[in-house]
C-alpha cells in the first residue's frame, strides 16, 4: 500500500498527541483524512488448507480526524483492519476493532480492542465501553477468531462498574476468566480439544501480586505451543519450590510434564539445582528441552 498520499506516518496512534499536532498544522487543509499506521502486525503469507488459495493478509490501523464545526472540538475515530488479499477473489477488508477518542484524548462510548498480542493465529478482541473519564464500564467481553476463519465468538469476559472499578467478573469459556475483584484468577481454556482449569490468587491489599498455588499460560500460548507453568508463590509474590514446565500436544490430546526445576525458599526467586528447561522455539514441532543446573546463587553452572 503506497503511503505517499498520507501526510503522516505514526508507529503508534495511542501518541494522540502527536495526532493533535498534526492536526493543528494541516487543519486548513483537511475537514477529514486519514493515517495509515506503519504494518504494526505480522504479515501472513501461505496457502489456506481449506482452499488452497493463496493469500495474504496485514493487519493495519486506520485513524480518521473528525472535526466538528459546532463545538469546535477534533474527534478521532480509530479503526483496525484485517486487509486479507486472495489472488482469485482480489481484496477483502474486515474491519476488527476500534473506537472513538473525545476531545480530552480519552476513550469515549463502545470500543473493539485488539489483544497486545494480536497476530493471524491469535485473532483475540475486547469488546466493551468506556465513560467520558476514559475508564472502562460494564460488561466487557473476550472474543476468538480460528486463524483462516471471519466470526468472532465470545471466549471471557466480565464487568466494571460505573465508576470505572473491576468488579465481578464472570467466569465462562476462554483464555482468562476474572472474578472476587481480582483477588482469583481462573484460567479455563477449551479450545483445541484440551481443557486447561487453573489460574490463582492475588493478595488482598490491591497490589495485585500473585500468591499462593498457580497455573500460568506460556506468554506464546497458542494452537501449537499449549504450555502452562505450575507452581506457587509466597505472600510477596515470588515464586517459591517446585515449578512444573506442562505440555498438550493437539494431535494425541494429552498433557504431560516436560520441564521445571526448584526456586529458592527465601523468596528470591532463584533458580537451584537442576532444571529441565524450554527452547526458546519450542512448540509441536520443535520439541527441544535443555538440562541444565544452577548453584545456590541462582547462577547456571552447567548445560
Amino acid at each position: 500500500m503506497n503511503s505517499s498520499n498520507n501526510p503522516e506516518m505514526f508507529n503508534n496512534v495511542d501518541q494522540i498527541g502527536n495526532l493533535q499536532l498534526a492536526w493543528q498544522k494541516k487543519q486548513k487543509r483537511w475537514q477529514m483524512d486519514c493515517f495509515l499506521e506503519k504494518q504494526t502486525f505480522r504479515e501472513q503469507k501461505g496457502k489456506s488448507k481449506d482452499y488452497g488459495k493463496i493469500y495474504s493478509s496485514i493487519f493495519l490501523s486506520k485513524l480518521l480526524i473528525l472535526n466538528n464545526t459546532n463545538t469546535n472540538h477534533t474527534f478521532f475515530k480509530l479503526e483496525n483492519i484485517l486487509l486479507t488479499k486472495e489472488l482469485e477473489n482480489g481484496i477483502l477488508n474486515i474491519k476488527i476493532g476500534g473506537g472513538y477518542y473525545n476531545h480530552d484524548n480519552c476513550k469515549q462510548g463502545k470500543w473493539i480492542e485488539l489483544d497486545e498480542g494480536f497476530y493471524f493465529k491469535k485473532q483475540v478482541t475486547y469488546n466493551g465501553e468506556y465513560n467520558m473519564k476514559g475508564m472502562k464500564i460494564g460488561k466487557w467481553n473476550s472474543m476468538y477468531c480460528e486463524s483462516h476463519g471471519q466470526e468472532y465468538k465470545q471466549i471471557g469476559g466480565g464487568s466494571y462498574d460505573q465508576d470505572g472499578n473491576q468488579k465481578k467478573m464472570n467466569q465462562m469459556k476462554g483464555f482468562i476468566s476474572i472474578n472476587k475483584s481480582l483477588t482469583m484468577v481462573n484460567i479455563i481454556c477449551k479450545r483445541w480439544k484440551q481443557q486447561y482449569c487453573g489460574g490463582g490468587s492475588y493478595d488482598q491489599d490491591g497490589n495485585q501480586k500473585k500468591i499462593g498455588k498457580w497455573v500460568e499460560l506460556d506468554k506464546k500460548f497458542s494452537k501449537v505451543k499449549q504450555v502452562t507453568y505450575n507452581g506457587e508463590y509466597n505472600k510477596q509474590g515470588m515464586k517459591i519450590g517446585m515449578w512444573d514446565s506442562m505440555y498438550c500436544c493437539s494431535f494425541l490430546n494429552t498433557n504431560k510434564q516436560i520441564g521445571g526445576g526448584l526456586y529458592d525458599q527465601d523468596g528470591n526467586q532463584k533458580k537451584i539445582g537442576k532444571w529441565v528447561e524450554l527452547d526458546e522455539r519450542f512448540d509441536q514441532w520443535n520439541q527441544v528441552t535443555h538440562n541444565c543446573e544452577y548453584n545456590m546463587q541462582g547462577i547456571k553452572i552447567s548445560n
